[in-house]
């Protein structure tokens, strides 16, 4: 948050919400919920939980997120197999688990994988009439002074998207006790697909226009962008889990 206020400015690090993605607040804020909750079956803490907890403080401490993100994963892993099952813990281990999928898992796996991601993200982009290769887009006028291609990246990757489905759909399963079933799964990827067809579209868009490159890669048009994805992903798994979340709450 600090880098980004200083790299952006303070008005534009508050209106992006200091580089954090709107979902991931959602997720961190409701795990912490129900990770606050009084625990209802009465086990006392153990010394194997302290020695968790004090491993996750101390590692948070280390000035690398990758860290924090890996002690954040074996916590949850640890709180959901040591806490009662439906419980409020157990719920909120599983979203807390959920958003290491975006900070860093998803990073690893992309990292592993990023020639294929890529490339699947500039074949997705040539369905728009744009020619490609690899994972190398052509502009629509030869780009101009920008060159003839530019190079789809692992930070524009349709990945970044699909983990926000998959996070909100956790939040919405976590939160109000709801059992993953074939509908809500369905739900999920739905979203997932919605959201990688708006980046991907994204994506052509600058092969189109090229004379707007910085403002579809990375300013207003970009910010509109992320915005409406965040929409999309929260209407399609609200609406699609409606009848669940009902009966729940």
């Amino acid at each position: 948050m600090i880098r980004y206020t200083s790299d952006y400015g303070v008005v534009w690090a508050v209106l992006n919400l200091f580089g954090v993605n709107m979902i991931v607040w959602l997720a961190a804020l409701a795990g912490l919920q129900l990770l606050a909750e009084e625990d209802q079956s009465g086990e006392p803490i153990r010394r194997l939980d302290r020695a968790m907890v004090a491993a996750a403080v101390l590692a948070s401490f280390v000035p690398t997120s990758t860290a924090s993100a890996a002690a954040l994963t074996a916590l949850s892993l640890y709180v959901l197999v040591s806490t009662t099952n439906g419980s409020a813990q157990r719920r909120g281990a599983a979203i807390a688990l959920s958003i290491t999928a975006a900070i860093l898992w998803g990073r690893v796996i992309l990292a592993m994988f990023s020639g294929t991601f890529l490339r699947l993200d500039s074949i997705l982009v040539g369905m728009f009439g744009l020619k490609t290769n690899d994972n190398e887009v052509f502009f629509a006028g030869n780009g101009g002074a920008l060159g003839p291609t530019f190079g789809v990246a692992p930070g524009c990757s349709s990945l970044h998207s699909i983990s926000m489905a998959l996070i909100f759909s956790t939040v919405v399963h976590g939160w109000f006790g709801i059992k993953p079933s074939r509908k809500s799964i369905a739900v999920a990827v739905l979203a997932a697909l919605v959201v990688t067809l708006i980046n991907v579209a994204r994506l052509a868009a600058i092969g189109f226009f090229p004379h707007r490159f910085d403002d579809i890669h990375g300013g207003w048009i970009a910010s509109v962008i992320a915005w409406a994805t965040i929409a999309v992903v929260i209407a399609i798994i609200s609406i699609g889990m409606k009848r669940e979340i009902t009966c729940k709450g």
